[in-house]
């Protein structure tokens, strides 16, 4: 997955956005900290295009469906 590719949401996953497709613009990390017992996770998100207009998502629940031609 790159800059540029055309992704949608992974099959089964509904998006409670409604969103289905759109653009990869950007990657990033998201950092959280369960208080509980203090461990941090790192998450791998994307910026994406989407018909609805800019949104962060879950590297993990997207697929690329269409490659920077």
């Amino acid at each position: 997955m790159k800059v540029g590719d055309l992704v949608g949401v992974k099959f089964p996953d509904p998006d409670r956005l409604g969103r289905n497709s759109g653009i990869v613009l950007k990657f990033d990390t998201y950092h959280s900290q369960h208080e509980f017992c203090g461990t941090t996770y790192v998450t791998p998100i994307v910026n994406v295009l989407w018909s609805s207009g800019l949104g962060w998502i879950s590297k993990h629940r997207i697929e690329v469906i269409g490659g920077n031609w």
